[in-house]
């Protein structure tokens, strides 16, 4: 999979810069369906990884951690990445950029949904 970057729109005090972690194990499935949503930021996404997922997050505390959940049913694997509900926009110096290393083994439907802003 080639490195996708995405820079999304950006627009108060946003807090102290937080950093997270997740990582995701296929589990038993064949194929996978991966949803991305992301307000406003900067998202990576590249292959590689020895994991379905293997992510690093650095968000402001305004902006807030998103959220990964996955789920296997009948051997096809669901892997959402979204921010928060309130999360509608950067302002200031907020931070919220996403690292996503996704694994290259199982076959990988991937969907982006990007508030807005511009792909390269």
């Amino acid at each position: 999979m080639a490195g996708l970057v995405f820079t999304v729109a950006c627009a108060d005090d946003p807090g102290a810069v937080l950093t997270g972690n997740a990582a995701v194990d296929i589990g038993t499935a064949d194929t996978v369906r991966a949803e991305i949503h992301m307000n406003a930021g900067e998202l990576w996404i590249e292959g590689g990884a020895s994991r379905l997922l293997d992510a690093n997050f650095r968000y402001s505390e305004r902006v807030g951690r998103p959220s990964v959940h996955y789920d296997v049913m009948g051997g096809r694997g669901v892997l959402t990445i979204e921010s928060p509900g309130s999360s509608s926009g950067l302002k200031g110096n907020a931070k919220n950029e996403w690292r996503l290393r996704m694994s290259s083994e199982a076959p990988l439907d991937l969907g982006v949904g990007l508030g807005a802003g511009e792909s390269h």
